[in-house]
């Protein structure tokens, strides 16, 4: 990264004395550009594995808590109960990981916009102002994405224990995976409405 921040110095220093890229620097970019966004794609890949994983954790977990329901042996439901609990971890495993992917997806998408604000000041030319503002811009973008690229490296090494001060909550993950979904945000309720808008228009018509 320390290398690609030398290189947007350099030719955005350039681009405030009129100078075009270098074919070299333009490749740099273009291959970095490219690298970034599959890593995203691979991110999706990773969130849709993830998604079928959890699936797979979530009737297993139902399965088992009715399961422990229905036993009238007080030790075999004691066993179901070890299982139940050790999906449930499993679960919350998945979800922390989930967490940190998305926040990954989140950061790299950030940098990717900052690129294509670079790539639009070199086009049209940069005054010495703007090209201070978009250097701490990608700065500040090259810094998130490092820290969630820290994250999703040590997110393989979460683990989660069952202890007694911090025993998973069964009935609770149970009640979630069984419950409505979580309420959106208002921001993601305004682009649904946007989206919903037009089949609406045309179920009218």
């Amino acid at each position: 990264m320390e290398n690609m921040r030398d290189l947007i110095s350099s030719v955005l220093s350039n681009a405030v004395l009129g100078l075009k890229l270098k074919p070299t620097e333009r490749e740099k970019l273009r291959t970095w550009k490219t690298d970034l966004e599959l890593a995203q794609r691979d991110n999706h890949d990773r969130l849709q594995n993830f998604k079928d994983e959890l699936r797979k954790l979530e009737a297993r977990a139902l399965k088992l808590h009715d399961e422990r329901a229905r036993e009238k042996s007080g030790v075999l439901k004691k066993v179901v109960t070890r299982e139940l609990e050790q999906v449930c971890l499993e679960l919350a495993q998945k979800e922390g990981r989930m967490d940190v992917l998305f926040e990954n997806l989140k950061r790299q998408a950030g940098a990717l916009d900052k690129i294509a604000e670079l790539e639009e000041a070199l086009h049209r030319g940069v005054s010495e102002a703007q090209a201070d503002d978009l250097a701490l811009d990608l700065e500040d973008a090259f810094s998130e994405l490092e820290r969630a690229d820290a994250a999703m490296r040590g997110a393989g090494d979460v683990s989660y224990r069952k202890t007694e001060a911090g025993k998973v909550d069964v009935e609770k993950q149970v009640r979630e995976i069984r419950g409505e979904p979580p309420v959106l945000s208002p921001a993601a309720n305004s682009v649904m409405a946007r989206l919903r808008r037009p089949k609406a228009d045309a179920e009218e018509a």
